[in-house]
């Protein structure tokens, strides 16, 4: 197999469907997750390898397009491989197939190399793709268009509170950020009071949060349309995303 793509295979589990037998949103941005970490790791630039630099990888966006739904005992293969820089953020793009070769999904995410002592951006940081990758697809650009400014803010519906838990934490200290789209799929269920699946959804994570940290939570819904936005205390935006529901 190419070291430039790498594919891991996977069977639903039942913890990882909602109550309607449907692969639940953070399971899907956990095997995400997972597939791309193991896949740095081949590639010399995993979480060992960068903690000895005193470096990390932080997933900064995420949009996918989800084609089809998928239930428990289904089994699925992910694909990814990076695809390329655009400015500080290196992109890595995601294609996942279930056992009949049916696409399930495809998605794009764009990630920065953080100092870990600053926490700042390490612009010299040198990864070169392969050149066997030059013309594979790349599935879904982040639409800034659909960025959250503070006075639509303002005209949200305010929907509650989340604090930051221990179970939340991963490895870096911070919220995972497959707990993220569970918020907004959260918030979408309590409003709509029904199957709250994903056409398409975009999300950007701003801010990190620790154990303890709040996050207040907002969110309109247009139609098949939504936005959700996660804020501070004083209003600085935590998270924002945006999509399309089924």
């Amino acid at each position: 197999m190419s070291q430039g793509i790498y594919t891991e295979k996977f069977v639903v589990r039942y913890s990882e469907v909602d109550m309607f037998n449907i692969l639940k949103i953070r399971s899907v941005f956990d095997y995400l997750q997972q597939v791309a970490a193991t896949h740095a790791v081949s590639l010399g630039c995993g979480w060992d390898n960068m903690k000895e630099n005193k470096q990390l990888w932080v997933l900064q966006r995420m949009s996918l397009e989800i084609k089809k739904a998928v239930g428990v005992g289904d089994e699925l293969i992910v694909r990814t491989y990076p695809s390329g820089r655009e400015r500080l953020f290196f992109r890595r793009e995601f294609e996942v197939l279930d056992g009949a070769g049916d696409l399930v999904l495809v998605g794009s995410s764009y990630w920065l190399v953080l100092d870990g002592s600053t926490l700042r951006p390490v612009r010299n940081f040198n990864f070169d793709i392969s050149p066997e990758l030059e013309g594979l697809p790349k599935f879904c650009d982040y639409d800034n268009e659909l960025k959250i400014s503070a006075e639509e803010i303002e005209k949200m519906n305010y929907s509650h509170e989340f604090q930051v838990n221990y179970s939340s934490i991963d490895v870096n200290l911070h919220l995972n950020n497959a707990n993220y789209p569970m918020l907004v799929q959260d918030v979408l269920y309590n409003s709509l009071q029904r199957s709250c699946q994903f056409k398409k959804i975009q999300i950007a994570f701003n801010m990190a949060r620790k154990f303890g940290e709040n996050i207040k939570i907002y969110s309109t819904i247009d139609n098949d349309k939504f936005k959700v936005v996660g804020v501070t205390d004083e209003g600085k935006i935590i998270f924002e995303s945006a999509g399309i529901i089924a």
